[in-house]
């Protein structure tokens, strides 16, 4: 665990985001998680709570499940 958050630092950034667009999505705090992703023209958003952004797909933005990202990495079948 210890060098999987080790690596996730070393390659993460400072992303600035402007509030230019809210509010989107029903949780103005997940807005701020779709608004970040956007603004780090991510690819994709992780997470348990897929409903909750379906809007990020206005944007270019997936929205997967942890299983869904590891089956797209290859990692599970």
């Amino acid at each position: 665990m210890h060098a999987f958050l080790h690596y996730l630092c070393s390659e993460a950034r400072l992303q600035e985001i402007f509030y230019l667009w809210r509010p989107h999505l029903h949780d103005p705090k997940d807005d701020m998680v779709l608004e970040v992703a956007v603004a780090g023209k991510c690819e994709a958003i992780v997470t348990h709570n897929r409903r909750h952004f379906d809007g990020a797909a206005s944007f270019g933005i997936r929205v997967l499940s942890p299983a869904g990202l590891l089956v797209r990495l290859g990692v599970l079948s």
